[in-house]
């Protein structure tokens, strides 16, 4: 990801960080981390950490990894997070 990308992600759109998912699934800062390892969830924008645009998110919920990772390991149900679209 270049720096055009980068500037453009993080002036014009909210995001997410390990800490703001991991509250969204109820899950562990640690399930977080190794989520963004093994590729379940996509791929983030590094800047003073991994950062997610809530589209992607949103889009890895219903149909990638993330959504059969979810099905498969209910620890908790998510909490109802609204994503500006």
């Amino acid at each position: 990801m270049n720096l055009l990308t980068l500037v453009e992600i993080l002036a014009s759109r909210p995001v997410l960080t390990r800490k703001d998912l991991a509250r969204r699934y109820g899950r562990d800062l640690r399930t977080i981390d190794r989520w963004k390892l093994d590729g379940t969830l996509p791929a983030p924008v590094w800047f003073h950490g991994p950062l997610w645009g809530p589209r992607d998110i949103a889009q890895a919920e219903i149909d990638g990894k993330l959504a059969a990772a979810l099905k498969a390991s209910p620890e908790t149900s998510p909490t109802e997070l609204k994503f500006d679209l």
